[in-house]
C-alpha cells in the first residue's frame, strides 16, 4: 500500500470516529420518568345540623379504690341521626367523659342525686351540665349541690376542655381581660354582689348555653354566671382544630 493510499484511509476513519462522536453528543439525555400527581379528595364533613340527644342508664362495673363496683352509669347518646364514624366518636367521647366523672364521684363523694341537663345543642357544639348533690357526712343535712360540665366540638367529636382553656387564658393577658369584662358584664345584672373570678383568679368550672359560656365557683354559696359570646366568638375560641 502506498503511502498517500494509508494517508486517505486514516483520514477517512478519523472523520467516521468524529461523525459517531457527535451523533452521541447530540443524543438527548434520558428524562426521568415523572410520578403521576395523585390526586386524594377528602370527603365532604358530617355537618350534624337535626339530632335528638337521650340519656341512658346503663350498670357497669368499674374500679372505684381498688375495687370492682357495679354503678350505674348515666350518659348521653346521639338519636334520630345517620349512622357515621362521626357519631360513633361523639357518643365515644360522652360515654367516656360521664363515665370517668361518675366514677370518680362513687369514690371520693356520697352522690345522693344527679341529672344530666342538656345545656347547649347545635351543629357546632354540644354542652351539658351534669349536676349532682352529695352527701359526705350521710346525715341527710350536710348537702353539696355541685356541677361538672362536658362540651364537645360537634364538627368532629373532640372534648372541648373548658378549663384548660380557662387556665391557659392566664398566660394570655388579653384574653383574661376579655374573660374578667364579660364576668363584671354578667355580675352586674345579678341582685346580689359576688366576685369576679377572674379578677379573683379562679379556673372555675364552665360549660355552653345558647347565651355563651357558663362558669361556676363557689363564693359564699355556688354562683353561676354566663358570660355572653356570640356564636361566632365561641366558635373562634373553642373550636377544637383536628382532622375529621
Amino acid at each position: 500500500m502506498n503511502k498517500k493510499l494509508s494517508v486517505l484511509l486514516l483520514s477517512g476513519l478519523l472523520l467516521l470516529t468524529a461523525v459517531g462522536c457527535d451523533q452521541q453528543q447530540e443524543t438527548p439525555p434520558e428524562q426521568p420518568a415523572q410520578k403521576e400527581e395523585v390526586v386524594v379528595e377528602k370527603p365532604e364533613p358530617v355537618v350534624l345540623d337535626t339530632y335528638t340527644v337521650n340519656v341512658v342508664k346503663e350498670t357497669m362495673t368499674v374500679k372505684v379504690l381498688g375495687d370492682d363496683l357495679d354503678l350505674e352509669i348515666a350518659y348521653p347518646v346521639l338519636g334520630e341521626v345517620e349512622p357515621s364514624p362521626l357519631v360513633d366518636r361523639i357518643n365515644a367521647t360522652m360515654l367516656q367523659h360521664f363515665k370517668s366523672i361518675q366514677q370518680l364521684l362513687a369514690g371520693e363523694a356520697n352522690v345522693v342525686d344527679a341529672k344530666v341537663e342538656i345545656s347547649k345543642q347545635n351543629k357546632n357544639f354540644l354542652s351539658f351540665a351534669y349536676r349532682f348533690t352529695t352527701d359526705p357526712s350521710a346525715n341527710g343535712t350536710d348537702l353539696y349541690h355541685l356541677v361538672k360540665g362536658v362540651t364537645l366540638d360537634m364538627q368532629n367529636g373532640a372534648p372541648v376542655d373548658l378549663r384548660t382553656f380557662m387556665m391557659d387564658a392566664k398566660n394570655d393577658p388579653a384574653l383574661w381581660a376579655l374573660l374578667e369584662e364579660k364576668a363584671t358584664a354578667a355580675i352586674a345584672t345579678m341582685e346580689k354582689e359576688v366576685v369576679n373570678p377572674f379578677t379573683a383568679s379562679m379556673v372555675p368550672e364552665a360549660w355552653m348555653n345558647d347565651q355563651g359560656l357558663v362558669v361556676s365557683y363557689m363564693d359564699q354559696d355556688m354562683v353561676e354566671l354566663t358570660l355572653a359570646f356570640s356564636e361566632e366568638e365561641l366558635i373562634q375560641y373553642f373550636h377544637v382544630d383536628i382532622d375529621q
